[in-house]
This record gives C-alpha cells, sequence and structure tokens, in this order.
C-alpha cells in the first residue's frame, strides 16, 4: 500500500502542469507538540506562500478512559474539562468558539474560495 501511494504521488508529481494537473492549494504545515498539567497540546501552524499570511490552529487535549460498552465515568470527563480549562486561561486561550476550521479550510475560504 505505501509503494502503491509512492508510485501514485511520483506520477502526479510528473503529471504536474497547467494542462493536466495543477495545486489549488500550497502551503508549508508544522505541528509541535507540547504537555503542560496532563494536557497534551499541539500546535498546527500553516504558512502560506508569501503575502498570503498563516493560520495556527491550538489543540487542547485530555483522554479517558473509556469504551462504548463502558463509557468513561461522568467525574473522569468533568475533570478532563477542567484540566482544559485550567491550561486554556493559563496560555491565555478563549474556548467555547464553537467549530474551528481546519488549515486546508481556512486557507480555501480566505484564498481560494471557488473551490470550496
Amino acid at each position: 500500500e505505501i509503494e502503491d501511494a509512492l508510485v501514485t504521488a511520483q506520477s502526479a508529481r510528473a503529471a504536474e502542469g497547467p494542462e493536466l494537473l495543477a495545486p489549488f492549494a500550497q502551503y508549508l504545515s508544522r505541528r509541535l507538540k507540547y504537555r503542560l498539567r496532563g494536557v497534551g497540546i499541539d500546535v498546527d501552524v500553516a504558512q502560506y506562500p508569501a503575502g498570503e499570511g498563516s493560520y495556527d490552529v491550538v489543540e487542547l487535549e485530555v483522554l479517558v478512559e473509556g469504551t462504548a460498552a463502558q463509557p468513561p465515568a461522568a467525574a473522569d470527563v468533568a475533570q478532563a474539562e477542567q484540566q482544559i480549562h485550567t491550561v486554556a486561561g493559563l496560555l491565555g486561550l478563549p474556548l467555547g468558539q464553537g467549530r474551528v476550521p481546519g488549515k486546508l479550510e481556512n486557507y480555501l475560504s480566505q484564498h481560494r474560495p471557488r473551490h470550496l
């Protein structure tokens, strides 16, 4: 499977050109991982081409044990939520803003809306 994906990627690069295949989005993405007070912190930084800016997304995560058959205890979920709120406060991150667009979605909405 990995070999097939590599051959496909190489074929796509070889076919690049305005007539056949041209990228509709291009940016560099970097992920930084941290841990603070038991909370996993992922910082995704997307650097768009010159003059088109950048976009950063921060994800805070606490894992709580449970399964579909035996969901996590409500107290454990509440404790995890409190940890997230505490760390978000320490870092000055706003919470509760609803759905946050991903890097590609943000890029397209800002710079290539016809591709959405």
